[in-house]
């Protein structure tokens, strides 16, 4: 992304060549998913960015209604990488 002020949201990046990448000020980067890409993440400073969050694997089998999750954020804006 070149231009300003733009919303970048709810992307899904897998095994490119870059994930996201933000060369621009005044941008908003929310709610996307970035993983195999050698750079998951480019963004220049002047954006707006939610958090980015590493998530982990479960290492349990999940069995029921309920799944208290370790995605390790609670933020429902937050960016992900697997």
């Amino acid at each position: 992304m070149s231009g300003q002020r733009n919303r970048i949201e709810d992307n899904q990046c897998t095994a490119g060549d870059r994930g996201i990448e933000v060369t621009s000020i005044f941008n908003t980067v929310v709610r996307n998913v970035c993983q195999a890409n050698p750079v998951n993440w480019f963004i220049e400073s002047g954006t707006f960015v939610v958090p980015i969050v590493i998530g982990t694997v479960s290492n349990a089998d999940i069995s029921g209604n309920v799944c208290t999750g370790n995605l390790g954020s609670t933020d429902p804006a937050a960016n992900f990488t697997e």
